[in-house]
């Protein structure tokens, strides 16, 4: 239960990171319009800064989606199965989903090494590429919480959130 508790407020918590992507997007896209119409000058690199601003938003918006069941899930052939066979099936999923997101979040998280190490930037407006891919690996960690939780869940009792009806 406290895993949970703890695992609920880090994944509540970074969901505003992903917010302030969104709104990162609503102002670039609003500073590159009105300086192009207006002044004739638009916003110099605003296509990556978007692009930038939507990773930052999809990676932190990722694990409170599934804690949310914001996600696209299809049951419907699962749900017709013994109480039995529903709970490994959604143990295996769960499984996969955890290894999915520990080798995305150890992949970026290198990934994003390399590029600094690289020195990698953005051609337009002269931003490191780093940082974004550590966002994607600290996103997909606050995704393994989830499913760690659901894990523990579908053990201590016996069904997780996919299969609350049990």
């Amino acid at each position: 239960m406290k895993f949970k508790v703890f695992s609920d407020k880090c994944i509540k918590t970074i969901e505003w990171i992903g917010v302030a992507g969104v709104v990162v997007m609503i102002a670039v896209t609003f500073i590159n319009v009105v300086g192009a119409k207006l002044f004739l000058a638009p916003l110099r690199g605003a296509t990556e800064m978007i692009g930038f601003a939507q990773i930052v938003a999809i990676s932190f918006a990722i694990a409170i989606d599934l804690l949310d069941k914001r996600h696209i899930a299809v049951e419907f052939v699962v749900d017709r199965l013994p109480g039995s066979a529903q709970k490994w099936i959604n143990l295996t999923m769960l499984v996969l989903e955890l290894i999915f997101f520990a080798i995305l979040s150890y992949k970026s998280y290198f990934y994003g090494i390399s590029l600094k190490e690289a020195g990698e930037i953005s051609s337009g407006a002269f931003i490191p590429f780093y940082p974004f891919a550590f966002a994607i690996a600290f996103g997909s960690a606050a995704a393994l919480l989830f499913f760690l939780n659901e894990i523990i869940t579908l053990f201590a009792t016996g069904r997780g959130a996919k299969n609350e009806s049990n």
